[in-house]
This record gives C-alpha cells, structure tokens and sequence, in this order.
C-alpha cells in the first residue's frame, strides 16, 4: 500500500471512529447539543461523501439547543449548504 493509501486508510479509519463517538455521545446525553453540532459539521463536511441526511438531522438538534459563538457558526452555514445541496467537504 502506498504513503497516500495508508494516509487515506487512517484518515477514513479517524473518521468513521470520530463519527461512532460523537454517537455514542449524543445517544448517551441526548441533551448536550454541541455533541449533535460537532455531528452535524462532521456528517457534512468531512466525510467523503457527506450523509446530509443525518447531518441536517442533528443540525436540527443542535441548532434547537441555540448555540453560540464558533458552534453556531459552524453549523448554520452547514445547514443552509446541505438545505440547497451545496455541501462542500475538507477534502476539496
């Protein structure tokens, strides 16, 4: 396997792990909103191809637990690019 693939093998490893722990967080406190708005920036930003649904699904919440500051920033933006199936991933 190439530097490249092992890079890219661990980055997707990074993520999916990412992904299963700010899961677990929102299942087991369901209150704290920035776990689904750390989620949300996750599912729609930095997956390779972005689960938009579950990625407005927990913008929803997140955005219901009024955030503020950076968090609100993150994900408002979000929301209205995967509202109008614009979303853009880190990976360019």
């Amino acid at each position: 396997m190439s530097s490249q693939g092992s890079e890219t093998a661990a980055s997707s490893a990074g993520l999916q792990a990412a992904v299963g722990l700010l899961s677990d967080v929102t299942t087991d406190t369901p209150d704290y909103g920035d776990a689904h708005c750390f989620l949300a920036v996750v599912l729609g930003r930095f997956l390779p191809t972005p689960d938009v649904d579950q990625a407005l699904d927990q913008g929803a919440i997140c955005l219901a637990n009024d955030p503020t500051g950076l968090t609100s920033q993150l994900v408002g933006p979000l929301m209205d690019e995967l509202r109008g199936g614009t979303a853009v991933t880190s990976g360019g």
